[in-house]
C-alpha cells in the first residue's frame, strides 16, 4: 500500500491527515539517526504542551464554528 492510499484509508476513518511529518523532517535539519528522529518526533507529539495548545485551539474553532460542546456524562 502507498503512502497516499493509507491516507485515503485513515481519512475514511474519520483520521486528519493533513498534516504529517516524517522522520525527514528532522534528518534533514539535525544530524541524527532515523531512530533519534522518530523519538523526536514521537517525544514532540506526545508532549503535554502540544497536546494542551492542540485540544484548546480545537475548541476555539468549534466555537468559531458554531459548536457547542457536549457536557460530561457521568
Amino acid at each position: 500500500m502507498s503512502v497516499d492510499e493509507a491516507k485515503k484509508v485513515l481519512e475514511k476513518n474519520g483520521y486528519f491527515v493533513g498534516s504529517l511529518w516524517n522522520v525527514d523532517d528532522i534528518m534533514n535539519r539535525f544530524h541524527c539517526t532515523e531512530e533519534q528522529a522518530m523519538k523526536v518526533l514521537e517525544d514532540t507529539f506526545n508532549g503535554e504542551y502540544l497536546c494542551g495548545e492542540i485540544n484548546e485551539s480545537i475548541t476555539i474553532v468549534a466555537e468559531i464554528h458554531g459548536l457547542i460542546e457536549k457536557e460530561d456524562e457521568e
